[in-house]
Formats: C-alpha cells, structure tokens, sequence
C-alpha cells in the first residue's frame, strides 16, 4: 500500500473518530497504525468494533469478514460496524439487521436521551439530531447553543 494510500486511510479514520465523539467522547484513533495487533479495531468505541474503508471502490464483506474475524479471535463481545467511504461520496454506515433493530427499538423507546449514559441529546426545531450541522460538530464538539454534547466518559 502506498503512502497516500495510507494518509487517506488515516485522515478518514480521525474524520470517523470525530464524528463519532458526538456520542462516545473517548472515541480515537486504533492502535494498528502504532504497531498495535491486526485485531484492533480502526475506531475505538465502546460496543462495536468498526472498521472504516475509504477508498474508489470500498470493499463492505471483505471489511465486515475482517471485524468478525478479528472480534472471534480476540474473544470480543462487539459488534462489526463497517464504515465505507467512496471516493467524493457520502460515508456510509453497514451493520447487522438485528443491530440495526436494536439500536432502533433504543431509539424509539426513549427518542431525547442517549441510550447509554441518559444525557439529553441536542434538539433543533423539535427534533432529536436528524438535520441537525455536522460541521459544528466535527469543528467543536459542541452545539450551537454552547453545550457539550455528552457527558465524558469516566475512566
């Protein structure tokens, strides 16, 4: 792999990262770029074990293949989060259906708070995060009326 190949890799990593501090504010970086195993994951999150591709033709199973591959081997509880990313066009999120219904049932049940830790999600024009400018997000971390976004993690 070449070193642009590399940097891109890595900018998106720290962009996913960024984004995803949002919710989980002790999100990074993974270790494998400084010498950590094959068995850690792209983004460090609680939860899921994501694995994030940016490049002209993203491949999702060869991706999500690695994160179960490297979830068994590390005797992890995660869950594969794949985040692919083509070349000029919008990030995408895969996971499991039943991932995905989970999450959805946490949603429904209680739409304003954060399923794990119960801090208020962020609202504009009465709605919980759907429109609401990424951008300020990924420049402060904090919302437009001044407020963190969620609480720290205690570790």
């Amino acid at each position: 792999m070449g070193k642009m190949s590399r940097n891109k890799g890595a900018t998106f990593e720290r962009l996913i990262a960024s984004i995803l501090k949002v919710i989980w504010p002790s999100a990074k970086r993974g270790l494998q770029s400084r010498g950590g195993g094959k068995e850690v994951e792209d983004v460090i999150i609680p939860e899921w074990h994501v694995e994030a591709m940016h490049g002209v033709r993203p491949n999702i199973y060869k991706k999500y293949d690695q994160a179960c591959h490297d979830i068994k081997s590390g005797g992890s509880t995660k869950k594969p989060l794949i985040i692919t990313r083509k070349n000029n066009g919008d990030i995408l999120t895969t996971l499991r259906i039943d991932d995905f219904v989970e999450l959805c049932k946490q949603a429904k049940a209680n739409p304003s708070r954060c399923g794990r830790c119960g801090t208020t999600l962020p609202q504009r024009d009465g709605t919980v995060l759907p429109g609401y400018p990424i951008k300020n997000v990924l420049r402060t971390g904090i919302n437009t009326a001044g407020n963190r976004l969620h609480k720290r993690d205690e570790e």
